[in-house]
């Protein structure tokens, strides 16, 4: 409840004073809580906006977002997307993130890019299993 709570507060706020980033930050918190709940259509509907928001407002947070996206594609099958995902968490004007999570997410882009779908399985679901046991998911 908290959650839900904070994230309208957030996108209230930048409404209000016309700050991409804090309506960003709203968007991706009920993302996290439609994911979190399973709801995978609605949580994808508001982090794509949310994504949008933090690339306009080019603010370093955008895994706040992406983490959301990831998992989501992830749970869908959408490999390439998932994927697309981390490496939008990887571009070095992002925050980052536990060197463990950013490991498994260089690894999933290289078997991408290897053309290895079991290992970017692998290192998709051991991103989602990590963000999940460290508050990022």
């Amino acid at each position: 409840m908290a959650h839900r709570a904070y994230a309208h507060e957030a996108e209230v706020v930048g409404r209000i004073v016309g700050s991409l980033h804090f309506q960003a930050h709203g968007l991706a918190n009920f993302a996290w809580i439609a994911y979190r709940q399973g709801r995978h259509v609605e949580a994808l509907e508001k982090v794509t906006q949310a994504c949008d928001y933090f690339d306009k407002a080019s603010v370093p947070f955008a895994w706040i977002g992406n983490m959301v996206l990831l998992a989501v594609y992830y749970d869908l099958g959408q490999l390439e997307s998932a994927v697309g995902a981390a490496r939008t968490m990887l571009d070095p004007r992002q925050q980052l993130l536990p060197d463990d999570i950013t490991t498994a997410m260089t690894r999933a882009v290289q078997c991408w890019e290897w053309k290895d779908a079991n290992n970017v399985r692998k290192y998709l679901d051991k991103i989602v299993s990590l963000a999940k046991t460290g508050g990022y998911l």
